[in-house]
């Protein structure tokens, strides 16, 4: 798949992604939450791993590539 992903540009769009928006400013994305099947419990047991009590004590959730969450405060 990555030799592929390298010499067609319409393979390697199919196969990388980017980082992803889940939560900015106190309010969820829902229908990329949607998009991404990641559940609003799923968000808030990052925020809690990270220490955080409530969703607006976060600048933002991302969802990153390897599927992992990173909470910004």
């Amino acid at each position: 798949v990555s030799w592929f992903s390298v010499r067609n540009s319409k393979i390697n769009h199919l196969v990388k992604s980017e980082p992803t928006l889940i939560a900015f400013k106190g309010e969820l994305m829902l229908k990329t939450m949607q998009k991404e099947r990641i559940t609003v419990d799923e968000v808030y047991a990052v925020l809690r791993a990270n220490g955080i009590s409530a969703l607006s004590d976060a600048s933002a959730v991302v969802l990153e590539t390897d599927g992992s969450m990173t909470v910004l405060s």
